[in-house]
């Protein structure tokens, strides 16, 4: 069975760093797969591999932070640019969803990861679009940071759809990253 996990490096993705962590992959007898965003000085990896984390034989590269699962990780850019303080403390304060992992407020944008096992999507929303009414008419763009599994990606899109399941071969993304294709 594979299993994923998720990479993050919080600072610039540089060469070196790089080498270490697809070393650590191939002791983990895995892959990676990245998304760096230099604008927000972070880097995610997804590392899938069907060997137990026991049997990995390596260390984490320094300066990186392994979770033991895939995680979801977002930048959130809200209209109005003020809301950000008020979805800081809702999604990075006390009380905050159980499954935060971290909250980071730019500029422009909350940086944030959780874990989808222990809170859902849905309710990531929720707490989101409840902070945003508070000024009326707004909207929200978000960006993805990290990549995720195609079992993930499918459970996220079923959940938005209102329908109990997605069979991964229907997303369009897993299609396009099976047949090679650049967009």
């Amino acid at each position: 069975m594979i299993a994923s996990h998720t990479l993050r490096l919080a600072a610039p993705l540089d060469p070196g760093c790089r080498s270490d962590c697809e070393a650590f992959a191939r002791a983990a007898q895995g892959r990676l797969r990245w998304l760096v965003h230099d604008d927000l000085g972070r880097a995610y990896a997804l590392l899938e591999t069907d060997v137990a984390r026991t049997q990995w034989g390596a260390e984490v590269p320094r300066g990186v932070v392994l979770y033991p699962g895939a995680i979801i990780a977002l930048a959130i850019y809200p209209q109005p640019a003020e809301a950000l303080q008020n979805l800081q403390t809702a999604l990075g304060g006390p009380g905050r969803p159980s499954g935060i992992l971290e909250s980071v407020l730019t500029d422009r944008a909350l940086l944030l990861e959780w874990d989808p096992t222990v809170t859902g999507t849905l309710l990531i929303w929720a707490v989101v679009d409840a902070e945003l009414r508070r000024y009326g008419n707004c909207s929200r763009r978000c960006r993805l940071l990290a990549p995720l599994p195609e079992g993930l990606l499918a459970k996220i899109a079923a959940a938005g759809l209102q329908t109990p399941e997605i069979a991964c071969d229907r997303i369009l993304e897993s299609l396009i990253e099976a047949h090679h294709v650049d967009v």
